[in-house]
Order: C-alpha cells, then sequence, then structure tokens
C-alpha cells in the first residue's frame, strides 16, 4: 500500500501498538492473582527499529512496504509473575505516550489539510 505521508503510517502504528499495549497491561492486572498465570507483553519498537536499520538507503516504496509488515505482536513477558505496581506504572506511562502520538497525528492530519485547502478557510 502506498502512502501519501510516511509519517501518519508510522504514527498510525505507534498507535495501533499502544492500543494493543494498554489491553494487555489490563490483562496483566486482571489476572494478577491467577495462579499460573504468566504476564505479557507488547513487542514492536525493537522490530521497528530493525526493520528501520534493515531498510536504510533503500527506495522509500521498500521501506514503506517494510514499514506495512512490521506489527505490534502479543509475547510472553520475561517476569514469572505480574507486579502490580509496575503494570500499573507502565499502563500510565503508555496512556500518556498514546495520547502524545494522538496528538501528533492530529497536528499532521491538520497541515495536510491545510495544505489541500491551499491555506483557504474551509
Amino acid at each position: 500500500m502506498f502512502s501519501v505521508d510516511p509519517v501518519l503510517d508510522l504514527l498510525s502504528h505507534r498507535l495501533d501498538a499502544c492500543a494493543l499495549r494498554q489491553a494487555v497491561y489490563a490483562a496483566n492486572i486482571a489476572n494478577a492473582n491467577t495462579p499460573g498465570y504468566h504476564p505479557l507483553e507488547v513487542s514492536f519498537e525493537n522490530e521497528l527499529a530493525d526493520a528501520a536499520q534493515f531498510s536504510k538507503g533503500a527506495p522509500f516504496s521498500a521501506q514503506a512496504a517494510l514499514l506495512q509488515m512490521t506489527q505490534p505482536r502479543v509475547v510472553a513477558a520475561s517476569a514469572d509473575s505480574v507486579e502490580l505496581d509496575q503494570q500499573m506504572v507502565l499502563m500510565t506511562k503508555n496512556a500518556v505516550q498514546y495520547q502524545t502520538l494522538l496528538n501528533a497525528f492530529e497536528k499532521s492530519m491538520s497541515l495536510l489539510r491545510l495544505a489541500a485547502l491551499e491555506g483557504r478557510e474551509s
């Protein structure tokens, strides 16, 4: 899929990762006292960095295709049990990151809207 704005693609992927991460933290917290439950986490940023390094110097279309293939995924965490305080802190940090990314997405969309309207007010 070809995108007009790769920044919007990246922001969209990061927002998806944050939304998934929030669900995973909620599941970890809900299952904190469940015997045998092992916490989960979302793996995305390392894969994204690897994809960026791998595609460095490649044509834009190849970089965009690699970004499309890089998706957040749920994996088992390295911890054996859920630490409620840690999960709550991570959930709060993720919520702040989500809001920041959402603000950046909205700003990018307003810049595209301004360009489409050629500076005219709607």
